[in-house]
């Protein structure tokens, strides 16, 4: 994650393109998705009743679009999260309380939650409670003259968040119809979504790639299909690239959408003091000692020696490919949403 004065935007401008399909799929997806069941968001949370996500979705969403969203937290916080002030304004907000001892852990929660949900609905959205901002992007040009992708937020105008979970879920369903096995679908972190290329729709789907963290949508059918689930944290390193790891070994996909885009906290100067350093050494340890013979994994240690994970993504690829007599290229992995919904 890269430091916020990267994906600061200070030009003031009307709404750009407003015929780009973004714009329309903006307009369209939530009478799309109104007349059936609409995969509910979940944000797990711990001690952090006030928190920015909760706060985000009740200022940016109206009770004539409403969304089943759910906070997942402990049993013995259930009074303290709902007496939060954005509860009491946001009817659509509910709590999903788990024992504390079964979810004692952040990879816990998440395994609960999908346990909870499957067989209910075919997917769902989870976000932490440190997000503090989604959107959709639009192409731009600068003062300068050059070309780049902007979000669609609270710079330019406030979205209503409702539809913006409607645009990801047209996306991930039409997904899911090309590939059954996409276990989980992913927009862009803010800092690195402003390529005017990133809100193409020539590029609006593209399968095996991604970062997976923070803001997932999550095909719950293809983790039943593949038997995967969240595990613990303890041990396991970062609970979502572990369980996306494993599903990839198994035979899954994952998909990302540039033209979504969401804010968390910036790693600038105060992140260096938080212990988050030390947490993502430890992290990196043990997804090593777990999948140090995984072919398609990258384990990174930067000139300032943060440890890190990825997933290389052409390796990947070829990984899947062996696995099924599938024919994924990096030439043919891209979709034209826009095109599949007649925008």
């Amino acid at each position: 994650m890269i430091d916020e004065k990267y994906y600061e935007i200070t030009e003031k401008t009307e709404v750009p393109n407003t015929d780009f399909w973004t714009n329309k799929l903006y307009r369209t997806a939530y009478e799309t998705v109104k007349t059936r069941k609409k995969f509910p968001l979940v944000i797990p949370s711990y001690n952090r009743p006030s928190n920015k996500i909760t706060q985000y979705i009740s200022e940016h969403i109206t009770e004539n679009e409403p969304w089943d969203i759910y906070v997942a937290v402990r049993q013995s916080q259930k009074d303290l999260y709902e007496n939060d002030e954005n509860f009491k304004k946001c009817s659509c907000m509910r709590v999903l309380p788990f024992e504390d001892s079964i979810i004692d852990d952040a990879g816990k929660v998440r395994g609960k939650i999908l346990e909870y949900f499957t067989d209910k609905v075919d997917g769902l959205f989870m976000m932490d409670d440190d997000v503090y901002d989604f959107a959709h992007t639009a192409p731009f040009k600068r003062s300068s003259g050059s070309k780049i992708s902007i979000a669609i937020g609270d710079k330019i105008r406030k979205e209503n968040f409702g539809r913006l979970l409607a645009m990801w879920q047209v996306a991930m369903e039409e997904t899911m119809k090309l590939h059954d096995n996409v276990i989980i679908t992913c927009p862009m972190i803010a800092g690195f979504s402003w390529t005017e290329s990133f809100c193409d729709s020539a590029l609006s789907i593209k399968v095996m790639s991604g970062a997976q963290v923070c803001c997932l949508g999550i095909n719950l059918n293809a983790c039943k299909k593949f038997d995967v689930n969240f595990r613990t944290s303890r041990g396991n390193g970062h609970e979502d690239k572990d369980f996306v790891i494993r599903a990839l070994l198994k035979g899954a996909m994952t998909a990302e959408y540039r033209w979504l885009t969401y804010s968390c906290p910036s790693m600038g100067k105060d992140f260096l003091n938080t212990g988050v350093k030390e947490r993502m050494a430890q992290q990196h340890d043990e997804m090593y000692a777990n999948f140090k013979d995984v072919e398609f994994m990258r384990w990174i240690v930067d000139r300032n020696d943060y440890k890190n994970v990825r997933i290389n993504w052409n390796r990947a690829t070829k990984y899947y490919n062996e696995l099924t007599d599938s024919n994924i290229t990096k030439d043919n992995n891209k979709y034209d949403l826009a095109k599949i919904l007649g925008l």
